[in-house]
């Protein structure tokens, strides 16, 4: 038992899921420059323009970068869950 005297199941059974989008960057425009998107991503705006030569990202008629587009690119290509070092 927990301190909320539950169990896990009933725990789980309670829970809800979010409502509404929760904004992974808040106070970012909705359209962004190269420059911008790569300051965001941490990398050069010439790795930014790859990207979109490649098409991974979409710009839109004027060139600028849909923040959830890059939202998503950032999601599904993220480093964060994958191991750097292999186990032995």
């Amino acid at each position: 038992m927990n301190t909320f005297r539950q169990s896990l199941e009933e725990i789980a059974a309670q829970a809800k899921p979010l409502e509404g989008n929760i904004d992974l960057l808040p106070g970012i425009p909705a359209f962004l420059s190269m420059k911008e998107a790569a300051y965001i991503m941490a990398v050069s705006p010439q790795t930014i323009e790859r990207m979109l030569d490649q098409g991974d990202i979409k710009p839109n008629e004027d060139g600028d970068i849909l923040k959830a587009d890059l939202i998503g690119y950032m999601k599904t290509h993220t480093l964060a869950d994958q191991p750097v070092l292999e186990e032995k």
